[in-house]
């Protein structure tokens, strides 16, 4: 997606380098190749242990358009289950 002189102004050194095109940030290709190449088949920080501190506790979440919710379950521990209805898709937590 990136041409050969964009690669190479990339890998200047420091001083002489320039950035990745705006392309790389406004554009939906861009955006799907990202979540294809990087969120897809990584762990990623989708919450912090701190924001559900006790039983009970959930935080909603969006990563990579995927609603998610996090919370810590009675024995403490904190669990991920997709946010929605598996009869219509429904957000189950706001």
């Amino acid at each position: 997606m990136l041409g050969a002189d964009a690669l190479e102004a990339l890998e200047r050194p420091l001083s002489d380098a320039s950035s990745l095109p705006n392309a790389c940030y406004t554009d939906e290709a861009w955006q799907k190749l990202e979540f294809e190449r990087l969120f897809a088949r990584n762990w990623f920080v989708a919450g912090f242990v701190q924001d559900i501190p006790d039983p009970g506790d959930a935080l909603p979440v969006t990563t990579a358009g995927m609603p998610l919710l996090i919370l810590r379950d009675h024995d403490g521990d904190v669990r991920v289950f997709h946010n929605v209805c598996r009869h219509r898709g429904a957000v189950l937590v706001d």
